[in-house]
């Protein structure tokens, strides 16, 4: 079995990045920052947390982390939370999923007139109502 690699290590590795960084003065602000968030991730010098039982006086120390959404770890987090925070805001009801492709003979005539994408759209939506609500109830008429 091939031994993990981390993105982290990818980015460090050879100076990676700073080379990247050179190659590419012209990168947005934003992805600097967060690769670099990411590359300091849970390193000592951006802090920590230090919890010691009363008891015992066990200790543990806990890196904090970058919260940055291309980080591997953090980006977990972030996207979890995203998705919670979607799915709360859905209706809770069943639903569909369904595609509708173009055959490629239409997709010519249909971009150059898109008033007739809609005919087309209208049509596989009422079809599709058709078809779906006798079995579910879901769609309404």
């Amino acid at each position: 079995m091939a031994p993990k690699i981390a993105i982290k290590s990818v980015f460090i590795a050879n100076g990676n990045w700073e080379r990247f960084k050179a190659e590419n003065p012209n990168l947005p602000l934003y992805v600097v920052e967060e690769v670099e968030r990411m590359l300091h991730c849970r390193d000592l010098e951006n802090g920590f947390l230090t919890y010691k039982c009363p008891e015992c006086g066990a200790s543990k120390t806990i890196l904090l982390a970058c919260k940055s959404r291309i980080c591997t770890r953090c980006g977990k987090t972030y996207t979890d939370q995203w998705a919670d925070q979607l799915v709360s805001s859905l209706y809770a009801v069943s639903h569909r999923h369904m595609v509708f492709t173009i055959p490629e003979e239409l997709r010519e005539v249909l971009g150059a007139d898109h008033g007739l994408l809609k005919v087309v759209m209208d049509a596989v939506s009422l079809t599709l109502k058709q078809l779906v609500k006798p079995r579910s109830g879901v769609f309404p008429a």
